[in-house]
Order: structure tokens, then sequence, then C-alpha cells
């Protein structure tokens, strides 16, 4: 069998692992190594590999690892790579990426760019000018995208990374007190709570109707029923979820997402397990944004 496609490093790792099952080499031979059990089928080692690399990546290794996925066809690696670009660009894009016009453009034009203004305009500059070495046809259309990004950066709405939406939302709400967290921020739709939860009345009411929209602790008691957040003005791409306190077995529960509240899409089960309070827990996240969650 004569391989041509991956590097001799890569093919070295892949025999290894299948006369002794192990794995070792470098980030960029551990991707080569996934598109390479991909090709043969190896699930095993695709899996390893693509755990390998999830662990190993970094902001300052994204932009090499995004190319060279993007490359290969491997879906779920380019998707972390280019989740560490669009959430850490200031180390990520620190030095201008060996990437072609289209790629470019997928980063550059992003929303979901997490960096202000004013450093963006920075880094791009920072990059200096192609015409400083002799040109050519993918170099000049890189540079019109540099040049068409930054000459919009004045309307560009900079994309915020957030390990807590709804307190992030509450936060923004504090510095315009102008707005209606419950209503404007957010919105709530409650399936039938318990009595019990329900007996506020008045303003103490309103207080537990704030205290559901952002999600605090000890706010939600419910079987058989849902919440439904809504968030009018923003969208959201997920991750993953995270619970501030311990999830025990004996509870059962279903997170979906959805674009426009009437499509939904399951994001997250408890399955019968223990989720320990702060660990992220690893989800269906859809490949596009969202305004709706339900639980």
């Amino acid at each position: 069998v004569t391989i041509r496609e991956f590097s001799a490093a890569a093919v070295e790792a892949f025999l290894r692992f299948l006369y002794s099952g192990v794995l070792e080499g470098t980030l960029v031979t551990l991707v080569e190594v996934a598109a390479v059990a991909d090709k043969y089928q190896v699930d095993k080692l695709h899996q390893l590999c693509t755990e390998a690399c999830d662990i190993a990546l970094s902001p300052e290794t994204a932009c090499q690892v995004f190319e060279l996925a993007n490359r290969l066809g491997l879906a779920r690696i380019r998707r972390a790579a280019k989740e560490q670009i669009l959430i850490c660009p200031k180390q990520a894009l620190r030095l201008r990426p060996a990437f072609g016009p289209q790629l470019l453009s997928e980063i550059l034009e992003s929303r979901l760019l997490c960096v202000e203004n004013e450093a963006l305009s920075q880094l791009l500059t920072s990059w200096g000018n192609y015409k400083k070495r002799k040109a050519n046809g993918d170099d000049n259309e890189c540079q019109a995208i540099i040049a068409k990004c930054l000459s919009e950066l004045e309307s560009r709405q900079p994309a915020r990374c957030s390990v807590d939406v709804l307190g992030s939302l509450w936060e923004l709400q504090s510095q315009n007190p102008n707005g209606y967290f419950l209503g404007y921020w957010v919105t709530l739709t409650l399936g039938s709570l318990s009595t019990e939860i329900l007996n506020p009345r008045g303003s103490l009411f309103q207080d537990y109707l704030c205290s559901c929209a952002r999600n605090e602790p000890e706010c939600l008691r419910m079987s058989g029923s849902y919440v439904i957040w809504a968030l009018p003005h923003f969208s959201v791409y997920l991750q993953d979820f995270c619970f501030r306190s311990h999830v025990p077995q004996t509870v059962h529960f279903q997170i979906f997402c959805s674009q426009d509240g009437a499509r939904w899409h399951l994001a997250v089960a408890s399955d019968k397990r223990r989720i320990e309070a702060g660990t992220p827990v690893e989800c269906n996240a859809p490949d596009y944004t969202v305004k709706y969650f339900k639980l």
C-alpha cells in the first residue's frame, strides 16, 4: 500500500498505533492521523486523535489546525479550532495566519469574533501590507478582505464570550438602567410550576420572575413542566452547559435551543447521570446561533 497524501510522520504514527496501540505525535501530526484513521475507517484511532486535539488545542495553534483540518475535511476539529480563533483572536491572530481568501473571510467577517473594534484594527494593521513581498492573486484578494474589514469597523458590533449568558445580560442591563431586564433583555415563558413556588404576590412575584429570568439558584422547582428563555435582541453561539450545583441521577431534564422558538434542537439531556457542579457538560450544539432556550 502506498500512501501519498499524508506526511511520513503521520503514517508512522498511524502504523505504530496499529501495531502497539500507542498514539504519539505533535498536534499537527495528530490532526493528520485523524484524517488517515478516517480514510481507513479505524474509528477508535479517529476518536482518540480528535479527543487529543481538543485537549492540546490552544489559541496559538488554532490557525494552523483550522487550515489543516479544513484541507483534510475534519469537521469536528475544524470547528473546535475556529471556536478558539473566534473566542481568543488577540492570541490566535497575533501573527497573520497562512489562510487563503475563503478562510480569512470566514474569520474576519464572522459576527462571533470576540474582539473590540480598536483591538481588531491594531491586529489587522500589524499584519502589514502584502505589497511588501511578491504578490499573487490570493494575496491581493486577502488584502482586499482586510481592507474591507477595516472600512466597516465603525458599524461593527463586537461579539462577547460569556460563561454565563443570562448573567452577562444582567450586567449589561445594570449599565443601562433605562432598560427593563425582564421584557427587554430576556423574556420568560413559564409552564405549570408548583403552587408553592407561584404563591408570591405583587413585587415579590415580580422579583421571583426576575430571578427565574436570571436563572438564579433555587428559583425553579418543576415536575413535568418547562421554562423558555428568549433573548429578543441577542443571539448565542452555544458550546456547552455548566451547572452551579450538582445534579443527582434522580433529576431528569432536557434542554432545547432554537433560532425562532418554533423548531427546537435537543442540546443536552441528563441521561440519568450525576453532573458535578462547575463541570462543563458537552452538548449537541448546533452550528448556528440561537435565541431561545427551553428547559
